[in-house]
């Protein structure tokens, strides 16, 4: 088997970092790896892939298969494939709609650092006229909630 996998922190980010081929003799190495990153619960993983020669769909479900329990700790993936027969892969298993694909380290790490700022909009009822009713009903932000 000609395949390894090194975990680091690259700014901040954990990276796992895969050369080789990554498919079924290969993936629990990987998995593992993910594993040991995701401990920290950490606001986003890369998986970097760019030296990675071959992938099947095994060794892609290995970098998308905590996709859903990533969502419910606000985990974001992001996956470095730089080759064209890696990306394809992604797309023909349909999993490249789900996870973001970047050229390089540096564009995952530019997107892994955009956190979109989550401002949740309260509704209050503000009565019209001693009535209040679905149509009395303003969005205010989180921060102006008084009657001021």
């Amino acid at each position: 088997m000609n395949f390894s996998v090194q975990r680091r922190e690259v700014d901040g980010v954990p990276v796992v970092s895969a050369v080789g081929e990554l498919d079924g003799g290969s993936v629990e190495l990987l998995a593992g790896e993910l594993e040991l990153a995701l401990d920290a619960l950490p606001p986003a993983i890369i998986v970097d892939l760019a030296g990675v020669t071959f992938i099947d769909s095994t060794g892609v479900r290995a970098v998308t298969r905590k996709q859903d329990s990533l969502v419910s700790l606000e985990t974001r993936l992001y996956v470095v494939a730089p080759a064209d027969r890696i990306r394809e892969v992604f797309v023909l298993t349909g999993t490249a709609d789900g996870v973001p694909l970047h050229r390089s380290l540096d564009e995952a790490l530019v997107a892994a650092a955009q956190v979109p700022i989550m401002q949740a909009t309260a509704v209050v009822r503000v009565p019209a006229h001693g009535l209040a009713g679905p149509a009395d009903a303003v969005a205010v932000p989180p921060n102006r909630q008084s009657g001021a």
